[in-house]
């Protein structure tokens, strides 16, 4: 944390701010049903779900094609 330059108290007050964690679990939560995550980690590629084998090579491709 010291070395992105926030400092403890920053850092513990995001971590217990109920605000944030709010916005986290909803975002899971959306993010979940959007794209039928029923496992981790579950890859989402512009706006698609990776499916298939999740290797580095096989997710290095499918971004190479669609760049």
């Amino acid at each position: 944390v010291k070395n992105l330059g926030i400092n403890s108290p920053q850092f513990d007050n995001c971590l217990i701010d109920e605000e944030i964690s709010d916005k986290i679990l909803n975002s899971r939560i959306d993010a979940s049903r959007k794209y039928s995550i029923d496992s981790t980690p579950t890859i989402i590629i512009n706006e698609e779900k990776f499916e298939g084998s999740v290797n580095f090579k096989s997710i290095e491709k499918k971004i190479k094609k669609l760049i």
